[in-house]
């Protein structure tokens, strides 16, 4: 399942300026949620911070045709800690190797197994996965 919030298919604009309004303006999200109010509230947030947002179903993997063209153009994924690390999900291997920028979000208590990811663990503030997405693509873009 794909559902894009925001433009998705729009062109990415490299003169598009930064405002504090839209601290994203002009970002690619993957998000990669199977908590439907959490999913919602993620990207809404992030769609409100100016990012392009394509939800992902969590059943999706590396042959789906959605899940590799979303990866493509992607600058940062957001999924969530348990499909990420779930031997069901082979879509790990392919952001691995796209060498995507990944925020894991975790609800209270779960300890992630991917130590070197970067993890959130609930209660988090839209404005703390806001402030990690431009970090991580702003190195990028450096």
């Amino acid at each position: 399942m794909l559902q894009v919030v925001g433009d998705a298919n729009e062109a990415l604009d490299t003169s598009v300026m930064e405002t504090n309004d839209q601290p994203l303006a002009g970002t690619r999200v993957a998000l990669i949620e199977q908590q439907g109010f959490l999913s919602d509230y993620l990207a809404s947030s992030l769609a409100e911070a100016g990012a392009s947002v394509a939800l992902l179903s969590g059943l999706a993997d590396d042959a789906d045709s959605n899940f590799a063209s979303v990866l493509s153009t992607a600058q940062a994924v957001v999924i969530d800690a348990q499909i990420y690390e779930s031997d069901a999900f082979v879509g790990r291997h392919a952001i691995g190797a796209a060498n995507i920028p990944l925020l894991l979000v975790a609800r209270s208590g779960y300890k992630p197994v991917f130590a070197s990811a970067d993890t959130l663990i609930a209660p988090f503030a839209a404005y703390q996965v806001v402030d990690h997405i431009r970090a991580v693509v702003g190195r990028g873009r450096a």
